[in-house]
């Protein structure tokens, strides 16, 4: 089975983990000796909004934390998306660099920092 073939099922999985404020662990890749083919099923699933990756093998320890950790770039949107935040609160929505934010841009924002429901902004 490829990743196409899993889609929607793994779509039931994502949405159940963050309806749940669980988080969203993508299944195995089997072929071990294919870094390439985890690499591609990996940010298929960060893509997707999985928060990470099973391993079988620790050879793939490195590929699949490389595709989930986020960039320097994404940290500092995070940062400045929960900044801006503070200067809205209980405003709803509000633009941060042209661009709408509302409850699920937050929600995304605090899982780029690692952060839950209940962990204060840092």
């Amino acid at each position: 089975m490829g990743w196409n073939s899993l889609v929607w099922p793994r779509g039931q999985l994502l949405n159940a983990a963050v309806q749940n404020h669980l988080w969203a662990i993508d299944g195995v890749f089997l072929d071990f000796n294919d870094p390439e083919g985890l690499e591609d099923e990996a940010q298929n699933a960060r893509d997707m909004g999985y928060n990470g990756k099973f391993a079988i093998h620790p050879s793939q320890v490195s590929v699949i934390n490389t595709c989930f950790e986020p960039s320097d770039e994404e940290v500092q949107w995070a940062l400045n998306v929960l900044e801006q935040q503070k200067n809205f609160a209980g405003q709803g929505a509000f633009v941060v660099d042209g661009k709408m934010v509302d409850a699920p841009v937050i929600l995304r924002a605090r899982r780029v920092l690692g952060l839950t429901d209940s962990d204060a902004h840092p």
